[in-house]
């Protein structure tokens, strides 16, 4: 039994320590794609290609999360964003006219709500550590 409660403490403990790394991860990627987006020439390869690796920041994000015990909203809205990052570095690039501006005004507002969500998240984790 004690063995068993050791280990789930070092895995909480170990994802506890990833959350912020994390977090500033999401946060730096979303402010690089934000950049991308205000460009006057939007270029689909950068772009694509800091959409993979927001995505794949945001669902480690959500899984360590997860690992820490959070049991809110916040590893299922981040599992959305990085799936939703994802499709999107993959349509993207075949979108054009309306539907193209609509869709960089909706990944836009993507990466906004990462960046105010992902402080949050570290608070999440560090509260679900406490309990």
């Amino acid at each position: 039994m004690f063995t068993c409660a050791a280990l789930a403490f070092a895995l909480s403990s170990a994802a506890l320590d990833a959350v912020p790394m994390y977090a500033l991860e999401v946060e730096r990627d979303a402010n690089e794609i934000v950049g991308l987006l205000q460009a006057d020439s939007i270029q689909d390869a950068p772009l694509s290609a800091a959409l993979v690796d927001f995505s794949g920041d945001a669902l480690a994000l959500s899984h360590a999360l997860r690992e820490t015990g959070v049991t809110a909203d916040m590893p299922c809205i981040f599992k959305g964003i990085g799936e939703d990052a994802a499709a999107r570095a993959q349509t993207l690039p075949a979108e054009e006219g309306l539907a193209r501006r609509m869709a960089i005004a909706e990944l836009n507002a993507l990466m906004r709500d990462a960046l105010l969500l992902a402080p949050m998240a570290h608070a999440e984790a560090a509260k679900a550590a406490a309990r």
